[in-house]
């Protein structure tokens, strides 16, 4: 079943055949520019360093008939922009309690992991059924003992950029 779709790259729901959970699994087509591959790279050394209840889990990844594929955990209420579009209202205990998630997801990857998302919007954040909430899409993002200035630059989607 396809549950997302993006500009470079489409997410089915997987089971796994023995043990039965779901996962996401992320297929992204290799036949783009060097710069996209180094941000697929930086994405998934992202995921794999980090251990964080806030931060989407990268189960593996592999490179398959010219993609590389992601399997992800799946987070059974889509992306909080699919949640938002369905209500008109958020009770301020649940919006509270979305908002305490990510930002002890952004002080994580901030003061613990040294990055930067520089993509933070509703449809990079996921939720489940349990009320969970998870930080994910770091295609953007900056680890900043490497990036030497790159924090100043301007990159991420537009509506949802800092002012500053």
């Amino acid at each position: 079943k396809l549950i997302g779709k993006g500009n470079r790259c489409f997410v089915r729901l997987v089971q796994h055949k023995w043990t039965a959970p779901f996962f996401a699994l992320k297929v992204i087509s290799m036949d783009i520019e060097e710069s996209a591959r180094k941000h697929i790279a930086q994405e998934l050394k992202i995921y794999q360093s980090s251990q964080c209840p806030y931060v989407g889990i990268c189960y593996q990844s592999f490179y398959d008939y010219g993609a590389i594929s992601i399997i992800l955990e799946y987070m059974d209420g889509g992306s909080l922009a699919d949640f938002l579009k369905k209500v008109y209202k958020i009770r301020e205990l649940y919006l509270a309690a979305i908002c305490k998630q990510v930002l002890k997801g952004l002080w994580y990857l901030h003061h613990e992991k040294h990055i930067i998302h520089r993509d933070m919007k509703p449809s990079n954040l996921l939720i489940n059924h349990r009320g969970d909430v998870k930080i994910t899409d770091f295609g953007v993002s900056a680890i900043l003992a490497s990036t030497s200035g790159l924090a100043n630059t301007f990159v991420g989607t537009y509506n949802y950029m800092s002012p500053s």
